[in-house]
């Protein structure tokens, strides 16, 4: 979904995981919106998201044994562009 937010954390246990959050309905509205309007969000606007899914984050770099390379991808007014994810 292109609104939501995915954020590292760190467990009380140190270890790393990605929480995945979704914006709830009435937030989806806001955003929408506000996009088609051009209008900002005053200060007072509250978007809530719900937590959808967390993932495990293990961290692999150059330095480790079958590392392969990742490329992020983003797509944007009919064109792509990437970047070399240096970490996995």
């Amino acid at each position: 979904m292109e609104r939501a937010i995915i954020q590292g954390l760190t467990d009380n246990k140190g270890a790393s995981f990605v929480a995945y959050y979704a914006p709830t309905d009435d937030s989806l509205e806001k955003l929408v919106k506000t996009e088609k309007t051009g209008e900002h969000l005053d200060d007072d606007d509250r978007l809530e998201y719900k937590l959808g899914r967390e993932y495990i984050w293990s961290v692999r770099n150059e330095a480790t044994r079958g590392f392969e390379p990742n490329y992020f991808f983003c797509f944007r007014d009919g064109k792509a562009f990437y970047n070399c994810m240096d970490t996995r």
